[in-house]
């Protein structure tokens, strides 16, 4: 069974490569297979080639790197790991903060085999406070995804 304070060491890794947009420090953190579901209910993206692009995409449509931050502990079940957070996407038109759940399972080998990431539109928050931003970033986000 993997080590549980490396897999609590692997999610905050995979939260800290977000403020430089690094996806390579964050693709390392997957096994070759594993599966990314971001958000839940998205199409699913399988292997290390559709999750770089993923991510690649995520970031050139956000404008780059943004803190992306804990929200309490890590909680770490088995081959689980769970964890609220915070995204807080400044560079976005318009910018703002969104609330996350993600959800790891860690193979033998310490790896991320799956990641699936919970929130919806009623989870994204303008910066500005204004709710028809919110509702635009949100809608942005859902197209984004959608096309990918």
């Amino acid at each position: 069974m993997p080590d549980p304070e490396k897999m609590r060491a692997a999610a905050l890794k995979y939260f800290s490569c977000f403020e430089n947009a690094d996806v390579e420090g964050i693709v390392a953190l997957f096994a070759e297979d594993a599966v990314v579901e971001d958000p839940v209910g998205s199409t699913p993206n399988r292997g290390i080639a559709a999750i770089r692009k993923f991510f690649e995409a995520g970031f050139a449509h956000v404008g780059g790197g943004f803190r992306f931050e804990p929200e309490g502990n890590v909680r770490v079940a088995e081959r689980a790991v769970a964890c609220a957070a915070i995204a807080t996407v400044e560079k976005a038109d318009p910018p703002f903060r969104m609330e996350t759940l993600d959800v790891w399972t860690v193979g033998e080998d310490g790896k991320f085999t799956s990641m699936k990431a919970y929130y919806g539109p009623t989870n994204v928050h303008a910066l500005s406070g204004d709710a028809k931003a919110a509702a635009e970033a949100a809608r942005k986000a859902k197209s984004f995804v959608d096309r990918l």
